[in-house]
């Protein structure tokens, strides 16, 4: 007899354990209180209806080596050497459940330094003289619009098409030009831009996997780009596509880590003074980790983008964090 009441005690046991453990894995019941506070990957692909979001976006790059014409990495030639810091200020707002508009406007901070030599044979003469280019200043202007085709409902399956358009509100020109080694960088591309994106999402809870594919195209500009020219040239920079996916999870209810993988190839390009010129197609294919916190209306953000594969591209890492608030 006590033998099968303690069988049945185990069984009990072993039921309520299992019912437990599986009950672990749902989410958490969102209150209308915590919609705020939802992470990257239980959150809406846009923003909830009146819902305001701003943010900060710190990214820092060493320019140093570079992906060649063979797709081998490389370091800079004439001892060049450079820094990079780009600050993003961002503005994010739900029109509705399903369509949002961002407004993102960057400041830039740029530094090449270097040595570059000049070999005369027949004098015997092995010059050298530095070079040093800097920009500072406001960089060119985003303007972001999602629409879910496809909203979020029982399924948790999205759809979403995005437009993105480019303001050359950067300085396009180089100026404060000593030499040919040394002037100020501009701070923007000098050309309008537009692209659309479509981006699918499911989330399997504590799960989340997303993917989607842009397009870019770039339109005719004028610019300084040699400061040995004494006129403007006029260019037309190469359309891009840019593929990418994404496997999120939740480590807990307030930390999730991202692994995301991002294919870029920008097609020819060709600038035209006095003559025309060819610019080279490239590509490459980054892997960025990115670790999240959601502590409460405040979400802190972390990733390394590291360059593994490509062609005629920078081939160094980039650092970023962002700091974002909902309102």
């Amino acid at each position: 007899m006590t033998i099968r009441i303690m069988k049945k005690f185990l069984l009990i046991l072993l039921v309520s354990s299992a019912w437990l453990t599986a009950a672990a894995q749902f989410e958490k019941i969102i209150q209308p209180s915590d919609l705020k506070q939802q992470t990257i990957i239980n959150e809406p692909v846009t923003l909830r209806k009146g819902f305001l979001r701003t943010g900060i976006e710190i990214s820092y790059t060493v320019k140093d080596r570079y992906f060649n014409d063979d797709a081998g990495r490389v370091y800079r030639p004439a001892s060049i050497w450079g820094v990079f810091y780009n600050y993003d200020v961002s503005l994010q707002y739900g029109l509705s459940d399903r369509f949002e508009i961002d407004i993102y406007v960057p400041l830039v901070n740029n530094k090449n330094e270097g040595t570059t030599q000049k070999i005369q044979p027949v004098l015997g003469i092995d010059d050298s003289e530095p070079a040093s280019q800097q920009s500072r200043g406001l960089g060119d202007c985003n303007l972001v619009i999602f629409y879910q085709i496809v909203p979020e409902k029982e399924k948790r399956f999205s759809l979403t098409l995005v437009g993105d358009f480019t303001v050359p509100s950067g300085k396009k020109d180089i100026s404060d030009i000593k030499n040919a080694y040394n002037y100020n960088l501009p701070t923007g591309e000098g050309n309008f831009r537009a692209g659309s994106r479509l981006y699918a999402r499911k989330i399997i809870y504590p799960y989340s996997f997303s993917g989607g594919v842009s397009y870019y195209y770039n339109f005719r500009g004028t610019k300084l780009i040699n400061p040995e020219d004494p006129g403007q040239t006029k260019f037309k920079a190469g359309n891009m596509i840019l593929a990418s996916g994404s496997f999120n999870l939740h480590l807990n209810e307030w930390i999730a880590l991202a692994n995301e993988i991002h294919f870029i190839h920008q097609s020819e390009g060709r600038e035209e003074y006095m003559v025309i010129r060819t610019v080279k197609p490239r590509w490459d294919i980054d892997y960025m980790p990115r670790l999240v916190f959601q502590i409460r209306r405040f979400r802190v953000s972390q990733f390394v983008m590291i360059p593994m594969l490509g062609r005629n591209m920078d081939a160094d890492p980039k650092y970023s964090m962002s700091v974002q608030y909902t309102f």
